[in-house]
């Protein structure tokens, strides 16, 4: 049996960590340990847990912080989309910005598709805009969706960053709202929500615009115009940022 527990930690942000424990072997996932990473192998052990893999759903410092003690404490590989550059470049994953070098060395790449190893069970799905290299861990048996910071309770990730893309941002979204509404969304700093409660939300932000490049059905066309559609873009009329 798996659960998934929370972590809230704390350095410039408050960022949301996630233990995926398999209670069965023992064995758990870490993802996203932004800040305070001995703290996090502390409570790890204190379950009589042994982290065996670290994931991360983007690359942005806040995300990657305490990488190296957690890694330095169990030995485990870290998950990272392929060819991120954030993970070794201080100005992209915006630690430059705060005086820090924030990097994680010698990741192990993924794509999309189920995780290797003992988390085959667990499937990587892209969902660049945030950041390009920004991932969705999904766990369609535990129903439940580690979105990082795509899309949070009440509102949508920035991608005003370098790299992010408003664009890539909205069909993220549809992605992620394509799963059963009572998958449970994990975002990193947001409350847990579920994809039924943010599908109602922003269909009622989006209805009557029509300008629209989105669907609300969530079947995105760049071509899908309608009453219940609505257009983010920069040559949009409206007032459509959420």
């Amino acid at each position: 049996m798996r659960s998934v527990s929370r972590i809230r930690v704390r350095g410039v942000f408050a960022t949301n960590c996630y233990i995926i424990a398999d209670e069965d072997s023992g064995r758990c996932m870490a993802v996203d340990p932004g800040f305070e990473g001995a703290r996090i192998a502390e409570s790890i052990r204190s379950k009589g847990l042994e982290c065996d893999c670290i994931a991360l759903t983007h690359g942005h410092f806040d995300h990657i912080c305490g990488v190296a003690e957690v890694r330095g404490s169990f030995g485990c590989p870290v998950l990272a989309f392929r060819g991120s550059e954030y993970l070794a470049d201080a100005r992209l994953n915006l630690s430059a910005d705060f005086g820090m070098k924030a990097e994680v060395r010698d990741p192990v790449w993924i794509d999309e598709g189920p995780l290797p190893g003992n988390w085959g069970m667990i499937e990587a799905i892209h969902t660049p805009g945030h950041t390009p290299d920004s991932t969705v861990f999904y766990d369609r048996e535990g129903g439940f969706a580690l979105v990082g910071d795509t899309i949070f309770k009440g509102s949508v990730g920035n991608w005003s960053y370098p790299g992010g893309n408003r664009g890539d941002l909205m069909r993220s979204i549809g992605r992620i709202l394509s799963l059963p509404e009572d998958t449970v969304l994990l975002p990193g700093h947001s409350e847990p929500t579920t994809v039924g409660a943010e599908a109602r939300r922003l269909r009622r932000f989006f209805r009557g615009r029509p300008c629209a490049h989105i669907s609300i059905g969530w079947q995105v066309s760049d071509h899908d115009i309608s009453a219940e559609s609505a257009c983010l873009s920069d040559a949009c009329g409206h007032s459509c940022s959420i």
